[in-house]
């Protein structure tokens, strides 16, 4: 069993790579293969509901499932702690560095990101 540090690391990597080739290359069938390495990091991640990684790995999950309602959700769920995350640093002084380690891969043009897909899935499911 790795580490849980271990299992963050690698499921930022793996979302990363899905990322890409969900929304950048669309390129699903190659996303489909990672299916099964993505659902044993997603077991072994230690319960916590404030991750915003989280959120996103389990929104890639449904999403390549075909499950667009809970990929809403999920997606959903990450704009909201993105949104929690600005809202932080907006309201705590940090130091340049520090916003942009904070912030990186989740920023306002990420966040906006987000929200399109959250979009792109509702007209998938016609809502």
């Amino acid at each position: 069993m790795s580490s849980s540090k271990d299992v963050w690391g690698e499921l930022h990597d793996v979302c990363r790579a899905l990322h890409e080739l969900l929304y950048r290359t669309r390129d699903t069938r190659n996303a489909r293969m990672l299916l099964p390495r993505l659902q044993a990091l997603l077991e072994d991640l230690p319960t916590t509901d404030e991750a915003i990684i989280r959120a996103e790995a389990f929104a890639i999950y449904y999403e390549l499932r075909q499950e667009p309602e809970q990929a809403i959700a999920y997606r959903r769920r990450e704009v909201e702690l993105m949104q929690k995350l600005h809202q932080h640093i907006r309201t705590h002084k940090y130091d340049a560095k520090t916003k942009q380690a904070l912030l990186y891969g989740r920023e306002v043009r990420d966040l906006e990101e987000r929200k399109a897909i959250i979009v792109a899935l509702q007209k998938l499911i016609g809502t």
